[in-house]
């Protein structure tokens, strides 16, 4: 597969010598761009130009890091450092050229109506900090280890660190082509919308590349070598991949099985990261920025209109938050230096931010601490957003992240610790994406509970009471737990003794993953170690009341476990250590009552390791035949 686009005829006509084939990326029309006055190029020109060093910094740092250390310790406090003392060097540079009020009051993005130029560097760092941490997810993942020993372990090494390399050489070489270009046309005085001009779109799966000619040709190029190194680094004829297991078990481009789909997954995330980039710095557009004071949030959100956008400044908010306002996106500065706006408990309330019936929201670079029931709250929302959420739950808070009965959701880069329950919850809702986050400290790290179609991937987890729960609870008036995917997650040590109340106090110390009642989903290409208690444990609502009498009263109408895939992941160390209270461990168990139903079809394929499935059945033996 060649480059990244097909041109529409009107390029064709200024560019008639590009060839260009298509790569079917998400639609993407970037916001509107527009020239500054001559007395706010520098200013303009300093924003863009030290937001993307500072991103090629947080690139450098984090990516070399993940390659480096073993999973979970990213990024050092050397890392750290470098990425804050590359936030504070460019604060300076843009006090220096924006300080005075000409020049930042000329902006044409919405830092243009703020008169104080701290506001653009930390609330632009805060976004930059958040999509580059992303990014790393997509071209590097949260862990860079081999899994397997396999005979392929070098190509896959190598693969890994091109796919890493690649992806940030594409981000800041088109972040240069389209600075170059956007700075050049403003110097010029070009008016109109200038995104056309320098960045392009997508739409319909087709790419309309930039007008500026030599731009789109730059741009084709690093395309075109981005896909070649990837075909050359990542493909051995000599070594060939068997099975794909070796490229199954990449974290990067999580669910990649070919050239191909690593080919599309870097440059789509590269360009459309790339936009992200570009218009934080050129095309700001807030409607409010808030500091610390009485109601400080509430005031500004109870104001807003639909689909407004509010900065949120670093400091401390003595207040709880209720949102019904759709489309609001709530943005909190500071994050590049670990200042984001501070939310503690405040007394007489159980939730930081409370929402419901608030479609498209998007909550981010918010950190909380020891509210009495959830840092935030969600309920009813058809699109939701919870971007770089920062939480101790001081064994106090029962959810940091809790969206309920809503659909699209996304729960992303977040950073929860020491919740009594699950730090990270998605309960009866759908569309749902849940992806490199780190979680420590709490019962049940990740929980999917009564929902349908949940992708699962590049989350870290560890001193935890339990790893990843999926599972059906047949209380819950949404009786669905089916068409889940759970791949390219770290499970690791999760050894805590059990602080929880409710259902969730009956989660074994020392559980890697539990699947109870759920249909038609994979869980593949884990690294789930030094779990004292299971591995992976299977079981249904039958096998929960023999184990824990009394668990659930009613049974679902469906209770059974069907049609899932447990293959290729890596249990390694589990069960050494078992619950005292659990009858049976092992690294991986079905636990299954029989219903009368027959064979479930549940199937361990090979994971390694440790060799084929060690399938432990309390009742039920299944009769189960690996996958391809």
């Amino acid at each position: 597969m060649k480059a990244l686009v097909a041109l529409g005829a009107l390029a064709a006509l200024v560019i008639p010598s590009a060839s260009f084939a298509a790569q079917a990326c998400p639609d993407r029309t970037p916001r509107t761009i527009t020239s500054v006055p001559e007395a706010s190029l520098k200013c303009q020109k300093t924003i863009a130009k030290e937001g993307g060093k500072f991103a090629k910094t947080k690139f450098k740092e984090l990516s070399k890091c993940r390659l480096k250390e073993p999973t979970g310790t990213c990024p050092t406090a050397k890392n750290v450092e470098k990425i804050e003392k590359a936030a504070l060097k460019t604060a300076e540079k843009i006090a220096k050229e924006c300080g005075p009020d000409a020049a930042q009051g000329g902006l044409t993005s919405s830092y243009g109506n703020e008169t104080d130029d701290a506001i653009i560097s930390s609330c632009m760092l805060s976004q930059h900090n958040v999509d580059v941490e992303v990014l790393v997810g997509h071209f590097t993942g949260i862990a860079t280890e081999n899994p397997f020993d396999d005979n392929d372990a070098k190509l896959r090494d190598k693969c890994v660190k091109e796919l890493s390399k690649l992806g940030q050489k594409f981000v800041d070489g088109a972040l240069k082509l389209g600075q170059k270009c956007l700075d050049k046309a403003m110097k010029d005085g070009v008016g109109g919308d200038l995104s056309p001009l320098c960045i392009g779109s997508y739409s319909g799966g087709a790419f309309t590349p930039p007008t500026d000619l030599k731009t789109a040709e730059k741009l084709d190029k690093l395309v075109v070598k981005t896909e070649d190194k990837i075909a050359k680094k990542c493909d051995d004829p000599a070594a060939a991949f068997p099975d794909a297991s070796t490229l199954q078990s990449i974290f990067a481009c999580a669910g990649a099985e070919t050239i191909a789909d690593f080919q599309e997954c870097i440059v789509c995330e590269a360009w459309d990261g790339t936009v992200d980039l570009l218009e934080q710095q050129y095309a700001e557009s807030h409607a409010a920025f808030v500091g610390p004071g009485a109601d400080a949030i509430q005031t500004a959100v109870d104001a807003a209109s639909p689909g407004d956008k509010i900065l949120i400044g670093s400091g401390t908010y003595s207040e709880d938050v209720s949102v019904t306002t759709t489309g609001l996106k709530l943005v909190g500065c500071g994050g590049a230096t670990d200042d984001r706006p501070f939310l503690p408990r405040s007394q007489g309330n159980v939730d930081g931010i409370n929402t419901a019936g608030a479609d498209d929201l998007l909550l981010q670079s918010l950190e909380f601490f020891d509210w009495d029931d959830n840092a935030i709250k969600v309920n009813n929302a058809n699109g939701v957003a919870f971007r770089d959420i920062v939480d101790d739950g001081n064994l106090n808070t029962k959810y940091a992240v809790f969206p309920v009965s809503s659909s699209n959701v996304l729960v992303e880069a977040c950073q929860v610790r020491r919740e009594n329950d699950a730090p990270i919850y998605v309960g009866q809702s759908a569309d749902i994406v849940v992806r490199f986050n780190d979680v420590r400290e709490g019962v049940a790290a990740i929980e999917i509970e009564n929902s349908a179609g949940a992708l699962v991937h590049n989350n870290f987890m560890t001193d935890n009471t339990g790893g990843i729960l999926v599972f059906k609870d047949p209380n819950l008036p949404v009786q669905d737990s089916q068409d889940h995917t759970v791949i390219s997650n770290a499970i690791i040590d999760n050894n805590t003794p059990n602080f929880g109340t409710g259902f969730v106090a009956n989660v074994p110390q020392g559980t890697g993953m539990m699947i109870i009642s759920t249909d038609d989903s994979l869980f593949q290409g884990n690294i789930v170690r030094e779990n004292g208690t299971f591995g992976v444990l299977m079981l249904d609502q039958i096998a929960v009341n023999i184990l824990v009498p009394g668990t659930f009263p009613v049974l679902s109408a469906d209770q059974t476990c069907r049609n899932n895939q447990v293959r290729r992941n890596a249990f390694v160390n589990n069960s050494l250590q078992p619950d005292p209270n659990v009858p049976v461990a092992g690294q991986k168990v079905f636990a299954l009552g029989d219903d009368g139903g027959g064979n479930h079809d549940n199937c361990f394929s090979p994971n390694g390791p440790s060799g084929g499935a060690l399938v432990v059945p309390l009742f039920q033996s299944e009769d189960c035949t690996p996958g391809p």
